[in-house]
C-alpha cells in the first residue's frame, strides 16, 4: 500500500454493515489460500509483502513461526508497531522495487510470501518482473506464495456500482489485452492510480517457477453466506503456489 491516506482504510472497512460483510470475506479468502497452501503444515518464516497496518501479517502466525510485515507507508508501518500484540512478528518500511530496501530480507530465508492487493500496484510489465524477481531471491526451496488480486469481475459495471454502496469510487481510463489501468478513491481519501492485471496473465507468468492454482473464491462465498443477498461476482482471486 504506498500512502499513507490508507490510514483510514480499516474504519472504512468497518464504517457500513455491508462492508464489514465484504470485506470479511475478502479476509476468509485469504486465509483459505493460506490453509491450503500449507495444508496443515507450519512453516519457519513468512514475509506480508505491502502489509499495510499489519492485520494479515498478524494473521500468519498461525502457520509461520516467524512474521516479517514489509509495507512503503511510514504511517502504516508505524500503526502496525503500535499494535499491543507483536510476539513472532516484525514490521519493516521499504518499497518493493527498491532492491536496497528489499536487502534487509535476506536471500533464501523464507518459506512463504504473501500479498494482498499489492500487484495492482505495479503498473508496468517491468515492474511484475522485478516483483518476482525479489519474491524468488526471498523464497528459500520448495517455498510457496499466497496472491490477493482483483479478478476479471473487479472492473466490471456491476462491481462499480456495489462499489458505489461501499463509498468506493472508481474509473477505467485505459485497457489492454494484460490490464486495465484507472483511479480510485476511498470515502474521500485522494485519488490513486491501479492497475488490474488479468489474473491469467499473471498466472502464467508465474507458473515459470511455481505450480500455480486458483481458489474457487465463488464456492468460498457460499460457504460463508455471501454478501447478505447482494448478488456480485467476487472481485477478486486468490492465487497460491509452490515453489518448483
Amino acid at each position: 500500500m504506498p500512502t499513507d491516506s490508507w490510514s483510514s482504510y480499516e474504519d472504512f472497512k468497518t464504517a457500513r454493515p455491508l462492508a464489514t460483510t465484504y470485506y470479511g470475506l475478502v479476509r476468509g479468502a485469504f486465509e483459505a489460500g493460506v490453509r491450503r497452501i500449507c495444508n496443515g503444515k507450519r512453516v519457519g518464516k513468512a514475509v506480508d509483502l505491502g502489509c499495510g497496518n499489519g492485520d494479515f501479517a498478524r494473521g500468519l502466525r498461525a502457520v509461520a513461526e516467524n512474521v516479517v510485515g514489509f509495507d512503503q507507508s511510514h504511517g502504516l508501518i508505524k500503526e502496525a508497531l503500535s499494535h499491543p500484540d507483536q510476539d513472532g512478528v516484525a514490521f519493516i518500511q521499504g518499497n518493493v522495487l527498491d532492491e536496497a530496501a528489499m536487502a534487509v530480507l535476506r536471500s533464501g530465508d523464507f518459506d512463504l510470501v504473501t500479498a494482498a492487493w499489492l500487484h495492482n500496484y505495479m503498473h508496468s510489465e517491468k515492474d511484475q518482473h522485478q516483483l518476482l524477481r525479489e519474491i524468488l531471491r526471498m523464497l528459500g526451496a520448495g517455498g510457496c506464495i499466497v496472491f490477493l488480486i482483483p479478478g476479471d469481475a473487479y472492473t466490471s459495471v456491476r462491481t462499480q456500482r456495489f462499489a458505489a454502496e461501499l463509498h468506493w469510487r472508481q474509473a477505467w481510463l485505459k485497457e489492454t489485452p494484460e490490464y486495465t489501468r484507472g483511479v480510485f478513491s476511498f470515502e474521500g481519501s485522494p485519488w490513486d492510480e491501479m492497475t488490474v492485471w488479468q489474473p491469467l496473465w499473471l498466472a502464467q507468468l508465474y507458473r515459470r517457477h511455481f505450480s500455480v492454482e486458483f481458489l474457487d473464491v465463488k464456492s468460498l462465498w457460499l460457504d460463508q453466506g455471501g454478501l447478505d443477498g447482494t448478488v456480485l461476482e467476487p472481485p477478486y482471486d486468490v492465487m497460491i503456489g509452490h515453489r518448483r
